[in-house]
């Protein structure tokens, strides 16, 4: 089954894009250089270069291979290298080191009517 390039870690810009222009599966994108996929999209060749790396990564075939070949320091660089999602919430996001951390579970709970509270209000 074809993956989504929506699965990806990939800027927004980028996906609308790559959507734009036709490619919407990880296969669409199979044999594509990072100049050609440029003219293609409307990609500066770096954020092209960007995407073909996210998505095809030049070390290892799959998710297995590119765990074992890699150090702590990589995984923590690259963990550093990748921008949080943000909440909108100012305080939240500053509490949460610049909003929810892509490829980490996060589980954000309180008490029921939590969002209603003076402690959250004055956060946000």
């Amino acid at each position: 089954m074809p993956r989504d390039l929506t699965t990806y870690p990939i800027s927004q810009n980028a996906r609308f894009k790559l959507i734009k222009s036709g490619f919407v599966t990880k296969e669409d994108l199979n044999g594509f250089k990072p100049n050609e996929l440029a003219t293609e999209t409307g990609l500066t060749v770096q954020e092209a270069l960007d995407v073909l790396d996210i998505i095809f990564p030049a070390n290892s075939a799959n998710l297995a291979s590119d765990i074992i070949g890699c150090s702590a320091l990589d995984v923590l660089l690259d963990e550093k290298s990748q921008s949080p999602i943000t909440t909108s919430c100012k305080a939240f996001d500053l509490i949460l080191n610049g909003g929810i951390p892509l490829t980490k579970v996060t589980e954000i709970c309180g008490c029921p009517g939590a969002e209603n509270s003076n402690v959250f209000t004055t956060l946000c």
